[in-house]
């Protein structure tokens, strides 16, 4: 990547082609696999591999929106089980019914 202008727009459309990848695909269970990998693998310290699953997540969405949603709520279930160390760890609130949230909106920029 050291060789490119631009690495960060080469990453981006990468980003964007596995999003349409998936879009395509018609094995739901493929699909399904893909997007916890990538939710499970990434670091999400690093602002462009978070703005990266973000945008496979939107593409992917555009064809599969009841797939993505319920993978992120997964996801999201098995994250409020385990102790998250790190600056989003820190982070978290637990509200009074025992759920947990950041204490402030995670925005798409």
């Amino acid at each position: 990547m050291a060789d490119y202008a631009s690495p960060s727009k080469e990453m981006s459309f990468l980003y964007k082609a596995l999003g349409t990848s998936l879009t395509a695909c018609q094995d739901l269970v493929h699909v399904k696999s893909q997007i916890h990998t990538f939710l499970k693998t990434t670091d999400y310290m690093e602002a462009p591999e978070r703005q990266g699953v973000i945008s496979i997540l939107a593409v992917c969405a555009e064809s599969h929106m009841d797939l993505t949603l319920n993978a992120l709520q997964e996801f999201g279930a098995a994250m409020s089980k385990v102790k998250i160390s790190g600056f989003i760890g820190r982070l978290k609130v637990k509200e009074p019914g025992g759920s947990l949230k950041l204490p402030f909106p995670l925005k798409q920029g």
